[in-house]
């Protein structure tokens, strides 16, 4: 390539064209389709040892998928996923060529890691204060980073994870061997480090929220129903239901958990009972006037694939013994 650039016949080459939006969103729709049928597979026979990992069955997904997407989109699999090779696309590097595997794998995982990585249990009071915002400037700057250049990059269709590599996703027809003359345009890069001061003042303002009166309640009852057995993750909510009847507006409000279990209790009344006194103990008085709701949850989520078994416990005022 550039023997032919020095001899001047690079500019004689056909020019690639660089994939529209919406192909290449076809093509990821359909990778993820294949990519969840090997999760789904894997779940029907490893069920209880995936929901038994709890979020680390996230590693097994992104394995999954890396395995998929990193050699696929290499000069292994010549620059193409199966969706990417029925709809005509190619990822290729800035010489118009397909990538390295190494390159490739890099590749997904800048884009993989702020979705797979999600939740991890990090007890950010222990840890300092940068790892929290090293996790939110990772997680939540990636996402909005990656999503926000796939729309608006109209130039050269590159997202977050196509600069990390300089990487392209190009149209197989008509055939080419360079790429146009094209830049991105620089202010999606003055975007992107918006969307990163705000990523990294996330925890801050997450810290500030925490420590209002009004989420005390909340942050305790979470607290206390984490220490109960098999509860590996605990959500709290003091909410209210909306209901539009003969066009009058009806409310009604309710105290909810949500417990993520490490072992398939869902039907045991004795878990719901525990946690729905937690809650009654921390709102005595409300507990009095609305129902307690408690919904227990047994299962697995690898992104590409997730199975959840669960069973809902209400208990009415007064209900409790």
């Amino acid at each position: 390539m550039d023997a032919l650039q020095g001899n001047g016949q690079f500019d004689e080459l056909p020019q690639l064209t660089f994939a529209k939006f919406w192909p290449r969103v076809g093509a990821i729709l359909i990778d993820l389709v294949i990519v969840g049928a090997v999760g789904y597979v894997l779940g029907m026979f490893l069920f209880d040892t995936l929901a038994r990992l709890g979020v680390y069955a996230r590693i097994i997904g992104f394995i999954i998928a890396i395995s998929y997407f990193g050699v696929f989109n290499s000069r292994v699999g010549n620059g193409q996923t199966l969706a990417k090779r029925w709809l005509g696309l190619r990822v290729v590097d800035e010489h118009g060529m397909c990538l390295s595997l190494p390159r490739s794998l890099l590749r997904y995982t800048a884009f993989g890691i702020p979705f797979f990585f999600n939740y991890l249990p990090i007890d950010f009071q222990s840890e300092p204060a940068f790892v929290g915002t090293l996790v939110s400037l990772v997680l939540f700057g990636g996402t909005l980073s990656i999503f926000y250049l796939y729309v608006f990059n109209r130039r050269t269709r590159q997202s977050l994870h196509d600069l990390v590599v300089r990487s392209y996703v190009v149209n197989v027809k008509p055939a080419g061997l360079r790429l146009p003359p094209v830049a991105m345009w620089r202010g999606h890069l003055v975007v992107v480090g918006l969307i990163a001061l705000l990523a990294f003042g996330a925890p801050l303002l997450g810290e500030l929220i925490a420590h209002q009166a009004a989420f005390q309640p909340i942050l305790a009852v979470q607290q206390q129903l984490l220490q109960q057995p098999h509860v590996r993750s605990a959500g709290f909510v003091d909410g209210k239901s909306f209901v539009y009847r003969n066009g009058e507006s009806q409310t009604s409000s309710y105290l909810q958990a949500n417990l993520t279990l490490d072992a398939p209790m869902t039907s045991d009344a004795d878990v719901a009972r525990a946690a729905a006194r937690v809650i009654r103990g921390v709102y005595p008085e409300k507990s009095k006037q609305v129902a307690i709701v408690v919904r227990l949850v047994y299962g697995y989520n690898m992104v590409i694939a997730s199975r959840w078994e669960s069973q809902t416990y209400r208990y009415e005022p007064g209900e409790l013994p």
